[in-house]
């Protein structure tokens, strides 16, 4: 109803506008010739005050439409803030959602670092104890070779006098 209420002022409007607008021009282009044929001879309205309710009703028309746009949008207002709400909480979630993941994984990575530390140990500890294996066996070993070599003939040194052979031996790989 509203529309065509509106619609009707508009119509109203424009068609006082065109009357105006012929008088006018008519007024510009005839001056001196008198204009009682387009006007009311019953009216006691001139032409300047004609003029001035056609300005004021186009005032107020586009008041109310400012106030009719004003009201709608004061009417959308909270619908918008509303949606706005619905985003924000939307895109918390998302957030807190991607923030739970992370934790989970920094979690996972955390227990896979402490695998691999526990790991790396057990095998420095087996490291440990076949070093210490291997230290007792060459101990073992070299007290073996005391016990078994004739005097003056110690071990370590036939490790130097096989290198000092190997280095004067003629190389014939590319033979």
């Amino acid at each position: 109803m509203d529309t065509t209420k509106e619609g009707s002022e508009n119509a109203e409007l424009k068609l006082k506008q065109q009357i105006l607008q012929a008088i006018l021009q008519h007024e510009v282009a005839n001056p001196v010739e008198a204009n009682t044929h387009l006007t009311n001879p019953h009216s006691t309205k001139d032409l300047g005050q004609l003029n001035l309710e056609l300005i004021n009703a186009e005032n107020k028309h586009r008041e109310k439409k400012t106030k009719n746009k004003y009201r709608q949008l004061l009417f959308l207002y909270p619908h918008n803030k509303m949606s706005q709400e619905e985003v924000k909480r939307g895109l918390l979630r998302d957030l807190q959602e991607k923030y739970q993941i992370k934790v989970e994984q920094m979690k996972n990575l955390h227990e896979h670092i402490q695998k691999v530390q526990k790991e790396l140990q057990r095998a420095g500890n087996e490291v440990e104890a076949l070093r210490a294996s291997v230290k007792a066996n060459e101990e073992e070993d070299k007290f073996k070779g005391k016990v078994n070599q004739p005097s003056g003939h110690y071990p370590w040194m036939e490790g130097k006098a096989e290198e000092k052979a190997e280095a004067h031996l003629p190389n014939i790989s590319h033979l």
